[in-house]
């Protein structure tokens, strides 16, 4: 679970910082462990990234930008570092590209292999993990400028991407939500916007929007990504439901309070999953676990991490791994 803001001053140049940090606030229990922005006025492209919250709003408040492309991160991938964080940047056929997500990508690891075959590397790759949304970034990318046809990547996936010329041109934003995590937008002759939460209308899902920079017009066209994330878990990270919405797509097997330690005749749907899966499973929940407790979250976010851990552990009590 990731935050997206997106805020452009359509009638003048005045600065959209103060509106980019209320949106932010509105919604910040989103994830405050990274942030970065691609910022936009008459003069320049501003492309940062930041581990702390005070420094990435300094920098937007100094800077007067008319226009701003913002993402704040609930790791659930990598911890905490700069190189991890959004939006991540690719450079493709005379274009720019700069790429923001919030989701998890379930074969980001296949994703990582297909790409490295292709001698595309991951900024966010330090050779013990990288970011998920960066494999869904040049998948995205990759099917847009026609190197392949569809989409491959699997996950809860909404996102936003701007293109830009060589020049830092802006030419075209383009967004969209699988209907998992929502995306909403708001559009008057004063302020184009898109936000996680808050005021606004869910855009539609499974289409691709595409603002133009010139005709300032928005199209939409059919867009779906490879498959559901809730039926698949990847090990290189993210967790097998949606915390932020719920839901599975799993087969159950039934325990009783004594076996679980907390609920009568409770569903485990972690039965079909492989040992090694499982650990890994584990040692990412008490990794987040973890990150919230030293960084603050929301009480949700806790509860549905340490339910899910207790599930897992259950199971592997169960099989006599613990």
């Amino acid at each position: 679970m990731c935050g997206i803001v997106y805020v452009k001053n359509l009638k003048d140049s005045k600065s959209v910082g103060v509106a980019v940090e209320c949106l932010y606030n509105a919604q910040k229990d989103r994830g405050q462990n990274g942030f970065g922005f691609v910022g936009l006025n008459k003069k320049e492209l501003d492309f940062q990234h930041y581990t702390q919250e005070e420094d990435c709003f300094k920098r937007i408040a100094k800077m007067q930008y008319d226009e701003v492309l913002f993402h704040h991160r609930f790791p659930t991938s990598t911890v905490n570092r700069i190189e991890a964080c959004h939006p991540f940047k690719i450079e493709m056929d005379k274009s720019k590209y700069y790429f923001i997500h919030n989701g998890v990508v379930s074969n980001s690891k296949e994703l990582r292999a297909e790409h490295l075959s292709l001698d595309k590397k991951y900024i966010s790759d330090n050779g013990t993990d990288f970011n998920d949304s960066e494999a869904l970034a040049f998948d995205f990318i990759r099917t847009l400028t026609n190197r392949q046809s569809k989409m491959r990547a699997k996950g809860s996936i909404t996102f936003v991407c701007l293109e830009t010329d060589l020049k830092n041109n802006a030419k075209n934003l383009y967004f969209y939500s699988d209907g998992y995590n929502d995306l909403k937008m708001v559009k008057n002759d004063r302020v184009f916007s898109l936000t996680s939460e808050g005021d606004g209308k869910a855009i539609n899902k499974n289409k691709l929007f595409c603002f133009d920079y010139k005709t300032r017009t928005i199209n939409k066209n059919k867009w779906k990504t490879a498959g559901d994330f809730y039926s698949q878990y990847d090990n290189c990270g993210g967790y097998s439901k949606n915390h932020y919405k719920g839901g599975y797509q799993t087969s159950f097997t039934s325990y009783t309070k004594k076996e679980i330690g907390f609920k009568d005749n409770y569903d485990n749907q972690y039965s079909f999953w492989a040992d090694d899966d499982l650990m890994s499973l584990r040692f990412e929940y008490e990794n987040e676990i973890d990150v919230l407790r030293h960084y603050g979250g929301s009480s949700l976010d806790k509860n549905s991490l340490t339910e899910d851990l207790r599930e897992v552990e259950a199971e592997l009590r169960f099989r006599g791994l613990l």
